[in-house]
């Protein structure tokens, strides 16, 4: 996510990415969706162009009700969503994917 993050601000020098890394223990008070909501409502800046990247964010509680809930408020339309599952042969088919999460957040 960091190179996508570099290559926004390379193209839009006055974006604002608002990045959530799941991975890091930083972000353990927003593990539900409306934390996830509050928290990229208090980042959101209307006079620039907003990106949200999350990285694992399948380890946030109903993330998808957040994110819906920014798409009616017509704060968001996703652009970007990737999911990437394991590839080792020996992983589970049960385990669930991981995903990274992009998306640009109307001004």
């Amino acid at each position: 996510m960091e190179t996508l993050s570099q290559a926004l601000l390379d193209d839009q020098p006055d974006a604002n990415i608002i990045h959530i890394n799941y991975n890091l223990t930083d972000f353990e008070d927003i593990m539900d969706y409306r934390s996830l909501e509050a928290y990229v409502e208090g980042y959101f800046v209307p006079s620039r162009q907003n990106y949200l990247l999350i990285d694992e964010v399948q380890m946030c509680a109903a993330f998808e009700k957040a994110i819906n809930s920014l798409q009616a408020r017509e704060r968001s339309s996703i652009s970007k969503c990737r999911t990437a599952f394991p590839t080792s042969r020996h992983s589970s088919a049960k385990r669930p994917p991981y995903l990274r999460y992009g998306t640009h957040i109307r001004r």
